[in-house]
């Protein structure tokens, strides 16, 4: 999204280029090497300060996703700011993201903030396509030898790959000041052969994932649809082929969010007689990879059932109805 001190115009040399607009009101992208690209920095100005609460900029995420004319398009690349913020969760739970790549610097303090990033994108069902090491090291253009400067501590971290270390280069400093292609330029440069690198490990591990959420869209931890058969009744219809039913009274009294449901103790909060008998659905949202959001007739809105919640409650409702069966 390029919110947070916008840089990608300056470094694909379109500072200057003003968007325009499609006949249906949506902002067409900015053609570069190929490349479509939207950033605020685009919108608002290189230099404008952007002083901007979460919810501003949560309302720019959406837009950007939903209201730019991207076309048909093969992948679709967006730089988030570090940490765990409005704008990932936003991102997370608005559009199903076929995965996340996390770079940092090999430094404990910058790593740090990696892992909680990593943590969350596993929390909200996003797969983590590794890792990548930037300004891992200067090598030295007499001897060749790598000087770390950033510390020669590897990146480690347990199911996500280390995808590449990227060098300080002054070619490729050079190359984005200038707005230049750097793979586009005559001669190649250490930082040119590790993106590379990284960019075919990227499309080698998204294909195989790919394949697995193919197979995941096959069980019964993956909602196909959810229909209405009669008012006050949901089914869920899973990719394995198994349906569960709920009432809406039943899903409403289950509500897991901190309003229904104490986050601490796990005690619900949400008292039974304050549901009303005649509750329904009125909109069904899907929430990225992992949940739907109900909005219920009783205003409430806020609760996230993820996938594997609703698996939960399916199988532990079979299990007490088996066990009261056999008593």
């Amino acid at each position: 999204c390029d919110i947070y001190g916008p840089s990608i115009p300056l470094m694909l040399g379109i500072q200057n280029v003003e968007p325009t607009m499609t006949m249906a009101g949506k902002v067409i992208p900015v053609v570069q090497n190929n490349l479509k690209v939207m950033s605020i920095g685009i919108v608002a100005g290189d230099d404008a300060p952007l002083i901007w609460r979460g919810p501003m900029v949560t309302q720019v995420t959406r837009q950007f996703l939903h209201q730019v004319d991207w076309g048909k398009l093969d992948i679709l690349v967006i730089d988030l700011p570090p940490g765990t913020g409005d704008v990932q969760i936003t991102l997370c739970q608005s559009i199903p993201l076929s995965g996340a790549v996390i770079v940092s610097t090999p430094q404990d303090m910058s790593f740090s903030i990696a892992r909680k990033a990593f943590n969350m994108f596993q929390r909200l069902e996003v797969p983590v396509i590794g890792l990548v090491e930037n300004m891992s090291f200067y090598q030295c253009k007499n001897c060749h030898q790598e000087i770390p400067l950033f510390g020669n501590k590897p990146l480690e971290m347990e199911g996500a790959p280390l995808l590449g270390r990227i060098p300080i280069d002054p070619k490729l400093v050079l190359s984005l000041d200038r707005g230049e292609n750097l793979f586009l330029l005559s001669e190649s440069s250490p930082a040119q052969e590790a993106l590379t690198q990284v960019g075919d490990k990227v499309l080698s591990i998204m294909e195989e994932q790919l394949e697995k959420r193919e197979k995941w869209k096959q069980s019964d931890q993956y909602i196909q649809s959810i229909q209405e058969p009669k008012p006050g009744e949901l089914e869920i219809h899973w990719g394995s082929g198994k349906t569960d039913r709920f009432s809406a009274f039943e899903l409403r009294l289950a509500c897991p969010c901190a309003m229904c449901l104490d986050e601490w103790t796990g005690e619900k909060i949400l008292r039974e007689d304050s549901i009303p008998l005649d509750i329904y659905p009125q909109k069904i949202h899907l929430v990225g990879n992992y949940a739907i959001q109900i909005e219920w007739s009783d205003g409430h809105k806020t609760g996230i059932y993820t996938y594997q919640y609703l698996h939960k409650l399916a199988e532990t409702r079979k299990k007490a109805q088996e066990e009261a069966f056999e008593i």
